[in-house]
């Protein structure tokens, strides 16, 4: 798959290296996060929007702009949906202090866990039904957080490749113990 709107496709690749395009589809263009094949299912980011394909068919089952509700967002905060999933970058709103842009997703412990690209993570509940959040919080406030989480042995390292934008805390390298359940985020 490719972002700005290539789109994405199945490939059928035989023992001598020769292919049969299985489907073709504008649906699912991951930008730079890998998407993850769950139960027949395909979740990832197109631009801005978290989206869920049939792996065998290509059929979108949804797409979504997912960002946090109203209540858990500070004052001023703009409530506009994080994009269009229409073209290139520099044709989607940034993201704001409720919704997570361009993100990663990684699977572990039954659930997806979403790095946005500002630095807002979320536990997700996803299926072909849609997305559900099942908690989320500020790690911190830096553009172009675009490496994506890694969890070993219930440690979640981060990367914030960007000073934050308040304070200028330096690009930095965060730890969290998830094997304790006061830190789940």
């Amino acid at each position: 798959s490719s972002a700005y709107d290539i789109g994405g496709a199945m490939l059928e690749i035989e023992p001598d290296l020769t292919h049969k395009l299985v489907y073709k589809t504008r649906s699912f263009g991951s930008h730079w996060m890998t998407p993850i094949l769950h139960d027949g299912y395909l979740y990832g980011f197109a631009n801005s929007i978290l989206t869920c394909i049939e792996w065998s068919t290509g059929r979108q089952m949804w797409r979504q702009s997912i960002k946090l509700p109203v209540q858990g967002a500070a004052a001023g905060d703009s409530a506009s949906a994080p994009g269009t999933g229409r073209g290139a970058d520099q044709y989607r709103p940034p993201p704001g202090r409720r919704n997570f842009g361009i993100a990663s997703l990684i699977y572990a412990d039954g659930r997806f866990l979403c790095l946005g690209e500002t630095g807002l993570i979320a536990w997700l509940d996803l299926s072909p039904q849609g997305c559900r959040i099942l908690s989320a919080r500020r790690l911190f406030t830096a553009n172009q957080t675009w490496t994506a989480p890694v969890l070993s042995r219930g440690l979640l390292y981060i990367t914030q490749n960007q000073p934050q934008n308040k304070n200028k805390i330096p690009p930095r390298l965060l730890c969290y113990d998830l094997r304790s359940t006061q830190n789940t985020p």
